[in-house]
């Protein structure tokens, strides 16, 4: 299993860079942490099917709505959590 820990892409357009693709393409996971800045860049990363994500400060309104603050997911019996956010504990079971 090969999972791709990333936040803070920052990417304006709908396109993953070609330098970057690459990573993208042999991974089985992709972990964002949130900012991906538009909504033409979660689109291109949940086009892959590979895509957990939870929202950052700087996506849009339209982004946090349909992304978690905080995501806890299983794979192959190892939970892996997620967060934008340092004061958004992923142990914190209560929100």
């Amino acid at each position: 299993m090969r999972i791709l820990a990333i936040s803070d892409t920052h990417l304006r357009g709908g396109d993953i860079p070609p330098t970057f693709r690459g990573l993208v393409d042999d991974c089985d996971i992709i972990a964002h942490a949130g900012d991906f800045t538009s909504n033409e860049c979660y689109n291109a990363f949940a086009a892959t099917g590979k895509l957990k994500a939870v929202c950052g400060n700087s996506d849009d309104s339209e982004l946090k709505k349909i992304l978690p603050e905080r995501l806890v997911f299983e794979t192959e019996g190892v939970k892996i959590g997620i967060v934008h956010e340092g004061s958004l504990s992923i142990m914190d079971t209560t929100a």
